[in-house]
């Protein structure tokens, strides 16, 4: 239904309850149809007002409150400045919310974002819904300048790879200027195609990215520039502001078609099917954005607008734990984790001391929790490693998890040791042999969660050693140096490949406006 367009009095439930389907794909279906129901409105209505009396404790603090514009000084001219006095009151409270709970300083989707939604639903399912795709910012959006540039060498490296002569059109406006930070490709990764679309075909793709996610604006943006290209008119010294004037005359003219367009976007032209569209699957995606990353941060000529802030060290609730106790360890742990969970909260939610030493107990109690920090005590030398798991730990015969998973020492000499993917000459396409994505989905699947009934660990090797594991009594583990994520020896130490294992703590990272009950096993976000 999301490819032929949601209808306007569905979108307020549908946008929001795919969010959250696409969020907590480890949930029940069950988990994410709660939130198109009037118990759940009701719900979020209530947590919608503690928030904003968090916000605005005094009644005159909401006059004199200033919106954050997440590094997005334009979306005012694109798509704010449409707003009644209202709406612009109820986008700077939504706005306000999300930079108090999330501390994001820079994700510059979040305004265009944060308009279409308030263009259909309450400030409540608004602020839910933009919270937890802030959350999972990897799906959604970027949340940095180094990530944004990331993005945009990505989008340019699978256009030159699929229509060359689309991207060498780009080139000739100058789009993807380092100097410029590739602003060129503002319409697509900081407007939403806001400027270029009319708005109605803009909530067709809304429809789209809220279940799809990132992967949305890639697949738009390439198959619109794709079908502009035989319209495109060349001309000397053309700038990047000439070339999306051309594109946006393209797309208001009676020759376009939205439908052609979604079409062309999954692989389909006409009435009937025709060849796919080379696109990169998910995962080979987000390894070609991460491969971005860190050329673009090796990359002087970016000069990019990077700031150092010293992390605060995360808090801990409820039960405290013991591996945790220290406020350095807690810092270098919000320094390690992406920027949209730095301001979590620290949870113990299993630990061998309180709820026994068994494999059985650690999955019974990490259950439904995705985003997760297992730490462990080395009895050997005393020190301590762990490893951030994003997806929740169960048992399978499947690898899972993604590229935020990462491997850690707490103590001695703290170091995070963050996946990397490999470098690659080519891009995975859709319709390439299948035996060759099989074998760069082994290569990438590898390095991530693994849960067996006798053992769980991370980091993979074509040797079978792991990054970290532990065994089924928990009281033995192992490491070694872990494909894809740079550790050159045991995370234990050298000469530490095989350890006693003393303590082993897991904490789930508790957000803002998010309650847990033990009992239900399950969690509610607000």
């Amino acid at each position: 239904m999301s490819r032929r367009g949601i209808p306007p009095a569905l979108r307020c439930a549908v946008w929001l309850s795919s969010v959250m389907k696409t969020c907590n794909a480890h949930q029940p279906s069950s988990y994410s149809e709660e939130y198109r129901t009037l118990a759940k409105v009701q719900q979020l209505d209530y947590a919608w007002e503690s928030v904003l009396k968090q916000i605005f404790p005094n009644a005159d603090d909401e006059q004199s409150a200033v919106a954050p514009n997440f590094g997005n000084f334009q979306y005012q001219q694109y798509i704010g400045g449409e707003l009644p006095v209202y709406g612009q009151e109820a986008l700077t409270r939504v706005l306000l919310a999300l930079s108090h709970v999330v501390g994001l300083e820079y994700a510059p989707l979040l305004p265009p974002l944060a308009v279409i939604t308030l263009s259909f639903t309450s400030e409540s399912y608004a602020y839910s819904m933009l919270r937890e795709m802030a959350h999972n910012s990897t799906l959604y959006f970027a949340v940095s300048p180094l990530e944004h540039v990331a993005w945009c060498r990505a989008f340019m490296d699978i256009l030159s790879r699929l229509h060359p002569q689309t991207a060498a059109s780009l080139k000739l406006a100058r789009v993807e200027e380092p100097s410029r930070r590739f602003e060129g490709l503002d319409p697509i990764f900081k407007h939403f195609f806001t400027p270029i679309l009319k708005f109605v075909h803009v909530l067709r793709i809304m429809d789209i990215y809220v279940l799809e996610g990132s992967k949305v604006m890639f697949r738009f943006g390439v198959a619109l520039l794709a079908m502009f290209q035989k319209d495109f008119k060349s001309i000397d010294s053309i700038t990047p502001e000439q070339y999306w004037q051309q594109v946006k005359e393209y797309t208001h003219s009676r020759g376009f078609s939205m439908d052609t367009l979604v079409r062309k976007a999954y692989g389909y032209h006409g009435n009937r099917a025709r060849r796919r569209m080379r696109f990169p699957r998910r995962h080979i995606l987000a390894r070609i954005i991460r491969l971005e990353q860190d050329l673009a941060a090796s990359d002087d000529s970016l000069e990019l607008l990077t700031t150092v802030q010293v992390a605060r060290p995360m808090e801990l609730v409820g039960n405290a734990g013991t591996l945790f106790a220290s406020a350095s360890v807690r810092s270098n742990l919000a320094e390690w984790l992406p920027l949209s969970l730095r301001l979590s909260k620290l949870e113990l939610i299993y630990s061998t001391s309180i709820h026994g030493r068994t494999l059985e107990r650690f999955y019974t109690h990490t259950k439904g929790h995705k985003r997760t920090l297992t730490v462990i005590q080395v009895l050997d030398n005393d020190a301590v490693v762990g490893m951030f798991a994003s997806q929740a730990w169960r048992i399978s015969s499947q690898v899972y998890g993604d590229g935020e998973c990462f491997l850690f020492r707490a103590s001695p000499e703290p170091a995070c040791y963050k996946w990397r993917p490999k470098a690659s000459s080519s891009v995975v396409l859709e319709e390439e042999d299948e035996e060759e994505n099989e074998a760069n989905s082994v290569a990438l699947l590898e390095q991530f969660q693994v849960g067996r009934p006798h053992f769980i660990s991370m980091g993979g090797n074509p040797d079978g050693s792991c990054g970290l594991r532990l065994n089924e009594d928990l009281t033995r583990g192992e490491s070694a140096p872990a494909s894809g994520f740079g550790n050159e020896e045991s995370l234990a130490g050298a000469g530490f490949a095989s350890f006693q294992v003393g303590l082993v703590e897991v904490y789930r990272l508790k957000q803002l406006g998010e309650s847990f009950s033990f009992d239900e096993g399950e969690r509610s976000t607000y």
